[in-house]
């Protein structure tokens, strides 16, 4: 009888088990582990304010004896002329936009740091009455000057600060690349240039490279999903140049126009990206 008894409540304490597991809190499993580490491609657009200035350093005649920047044999053309609207700003906006894409590596629970490339385009285009330096003050003129801007590129080092595990403020710098271009028209009336020149067009362009800063905020939005808001300002090389440039000297030629360029830019952008890689 007593064995019995002790065979039923064992078989009662294993009918009873389940019951008490399936009344017991089940315990959630640990969220998995975000990193920024990884490699990401996106687009990017926004705009961009350019800031070109014109600045002519030499009115050559193209003749022989011709000397820069005093005109014909030392005649005091050069001074006269120079002296006017010389430098000349070619401030403008354009909208802007184009892919970036890079690499970020999380070294600590709150720094990340990366190396990040980008190409983009514009169309930053202004054109003045006149041409910088070559016109007399108060003189009517035809003539017209031009500068602009197109794609930019550049390859940056990043380093950034997560906020929270999902928001991360960063500063970048590193090299930057533009295409500029410099026209010029003489027109049908025109103090400076010679009836070679009238109503004929000069353009000079170039690559420039120069360096570029910046900062923003960078979110993510999901594990694979980067969104960011960010600022830039690029600095570039001057870009010397020459317009109409003149023929042999023992004939008569056009009346060349040397001038130097000079270039910055600021960029207000914002971006979304795929981070390749899970948790």
């Amino acid at each position: 009888m007593k064995q019995a008894l002790l065979g039923i409540a064992a078989i009662a304490a294993l009918i009873g088990a389940p019951a008490q597991a399936a009344d017991m809190p089940l315990k959630a499993p640990p969220p998995p582990i975000v990193s920024w580490t990884g490699f990401y491609v996106g687009l990017e657009g926004g705009g961009r304010w350019s800031n070109p200035s014109w600045d002519t350093t030499c009115l050559e005649l193209g003749i022989a004896g011709g000397t820069c920047p005093f005109g014909l044999l030392g005649f005091p053309a050069g001074p006269t002329f120079l002296a006017n609207n010389n430098p000349a700003n070619f401030n403008s906006a354009s909208l802007w936009g184009g892919v970036y894409g890079g690499y970020n590596f999380q070294v600590r629970p709150t720094w990340v740091v990366g190396l990040e490339g980008d190409f983009a385009d514009g169309n930053n285009t202004k054109t003045i009455a006149g041409i910088p330096g070559a016109e007399h003050p108060g003189e009517p003129t035809t003539d017209t000057s031009t500068v602009t801007q197109t794609w930019d590129a550049g390859l940056r080092a990043r380093l950034g600060y997560l906020v929270t595990p999902s928001t991360m403020l960063f500063v970048s710098g590193g090299g930057a690349w533009t295409h500029v271009s410099a026209r010029a028209l003489c027109g049908a009336t025109t103090p400076w240039c010679t009836f070679t020149d009238l109503n004929t067009t000069s353009t000079a362009s170039a690559t420039l490279s120069g360096w570029s800063v910046g900062g923003g905020l960078e979110y993510r939005l999901a594990s694979n999903l980067l969104v960011r808001g960010e600022y830039r300002y690029s600095q570039y090389g001057n870009f010397n140049y020459t317009l109409f440039p003149g023929l042999p000297p023992a004939l008569p030629g056009n009346d060349s126009i040397a001038a130097t360029l000079k270039l910055n830019s600021s960029t207000a952008l914002a971006g979304i990206a795929y981070k390749f890689g899970g948790p």
